[in-house]
Formats: structure tokens, C-alpha cells, sequence
């Protein structure tokens, strides 16, 4: 498939907006709402018939259909709703096309490389709002320091970023203020490793000892 990582990624974020369109109208009918987390990453996996002659079904097998849903899972993490790994990010266009977010590096459990995470915040060209595309450049600096192991810098930035996400889900008219997810994971890690330092050769990524 052309550009197969592209087209996929556009199919979560379509996803996202035609299932918006119908909590409101499943809201006016006294139905509950309904929403949905993706994961996405790019590799090389078994697809075909599975089984035996006398019980068969078409499916896919393969480590990277196994990170692609640890990806979907840790949406719930961060709170964010559309994860892509490093690979993925790598593709061809992918950068070109849609508006990212650096959220963590990880290891996942049952695998022994990190992943980058990056989460799909729109396309684009489309607008993301100004306390959005704010947010998300003062996490990014968030995040370089904090690979560059200065803690406590970074504590102040996710600190600062956290404070914008506060001012924009204030603005959405809910009456209630919600911290944001990662900038809050991510300041209780600086705390961590302020108190005790990574090893020499620590590469950023948190190792994740549950799915």
C-alpha cells in the first residue's frame, strides 16, 4: 500500500472526528458516550490464514502486532487518545502531514528496545488552536532536557506546559480543571531521578513492568 503509515494514521484521526459527530447525537437520545484509543506502529508481521484445515481464520501474528497494542493501552497512560511508535514516525510524509507530540520513550513490557511514543495531535493544516500548538512546543523543551538529564529544569517546564493545559481545558466550558496526564507522569519521574540519579548509560526510557 502507497504510503501505507499515512494512510493509517488519517484513518485514526478521521476515526476520532466521525465518532464526536455521533456522541452528540447519541447524547440527545440518552445514550452513553462511546470513545476509542489507537495505537499505531509500522513493521513486518505474519498476515494469512491461521489454524488448522478443519478450524481456520484470517489473522495477523507478529511482535509488531503486539507493540501496536501496547500502544492503543497506553493511550490510557497519558491521556491522549492516538499513539504512534518511532517507526511509524520514521515513515515516509508522516512528519509532513500531521502535527506530533514527543510524549515518552518507553520499553515496553515483554520487549528489550525502547520505543519513542508520539501522539497524533491533528493534521497539518489544520489549526490546533494557540494554547495547543503552545503546549505542545513547551513540552517538546520539556523533553530534551529531560533526556539531557537536567531534572529539575524539566520539572519547571513540564510544570509550565501543565499550566496551559489547565487554561485550554478551562476555556472548553466544563467548569473543571484537569491536570494534564504526561506532564504530570513525567514531573513525578524528574522527582525520581533527582532523589536518585539514572545509570551513566540511561537512554531516556522508562521501563514499563506492566501491559
Amino acid at each position: 500500500v502507497s504510503n501505507h503509515a499515512v494512510a493509517c494514521i488519517s484513518a485514526t484521526l478521521r476515526m476520532q472526528t466521525e465518532l464526536k459527530g455521533l456522541r452528540e447525537k447519541w447524547k440527545e437520545k440518552g445514550y452513553p458516550p462511546i470513545h476509542i484509543r489507537c495505537g499505531v506502529h509500522t513493521d513486518s508481521v505474519f498476515v494469512g490464514n491461521l489454524g488448522a484445515p478443519d478450524r481456520m481464520k484470517y489473522g495477523v501474528m507478529g511482535d509488531g502486532v503486539n507493540l501496536a497494542s501496547r500502544l492503543e493501552e497506553l493511550n490510557k497512560r497519558y491521556g491522549t487518545k492516538n499513539l504512534i511508535s518511532d517507526k511509524t514516525f520514521s515513515c515516509p510524509l508522516v512528519t509532513d502531514r500531521f502535527q506530533l507530540r514527543h510524549v515518552d520513550r518507553v520499553v515496553v513490557k515483554g520487549r528489550s528496545k525502547s520505543t519513542d511514543l508520539y501522539e497524533v495531535c491533528g493534521f497539518a493544516e489544520e489549526s490546533l488552536g494557540e494554547k495547543i500548538e503552545k503546549f505542545n512546543e513547551i513540552y517538546s523543551e520539556a523533553m530534551k532536557l529531560y533526556f539531557d538529564r537536567e531534572f529539575s529544569d524539566a520539572f519547571d517546564k513540564f510544570e509550565e506546559a501543565n499550566k496551559i493545559k489547565l487554561g485550554v481545558e478551562n476555556e472548553g466550558g466544563s467548569g473543571e480543571e484537569e491536570d494534564d496526564v504526561s506532564c504530570l507522569l513525567l514531573q513525578k519521574r524528574c522527582i525520581q531521578y533527582m532523589d536518585e540519579p539514572p545509570d551513566a548509560d540511561w537512554d531516556g526510557a522508562s521501563v514499563l513492568t506492566s501491559k
